[in-house]
């Protein structure tokens, strides 16, 4: 899940120069990955970060989610187990954002 401080830093330097709308949607958890819902306190502060970038952006409210019925969950049944991306970038990864430039 990518909902740390950095990832929402990221986000405004990938999505510079386009006219959009993030909406936040939780991750719904199933029997399976090991991922797990971050908290709301964490969704609330990735949203403020990026409103501090002049990003406008919604947190979608779960739906469905207490009978294994929300978003991804029905899809995920009969999938093989999936398995966490790496959490460091590879080198040659064309969507990860050049460095800000460092100013002394």
């Amino acid at each position: 899940v990518n909902d740390s401080d950095a990832d929402a830093e990221r986000l405004p330097r990938l999505l510079k120069g386009m006219e959009c709308m993030v909406n936040l949607i939780p991750w719904n958890p199933f029997s399976g990955p090991a991922f797990a819902r971050p908290s709301a306190e964490r969704i609330r502060t990735f949203q403020e970060i990026l409103r501090r970038h002049h990003m406008q952006t919604y947190i979608r409210t779960p739906r469905g989610d207490d009978i294994d019925a929300a978003c991804g969950q029905l899809a995920a049944r009969g999938q093989p187990q999936l398995v966490p991306a790496p959490t460091k970038p590879r080198e040659s990864d064309p969507w990860q954002p050049p460095p800000l430039p460092t100013t002394n």
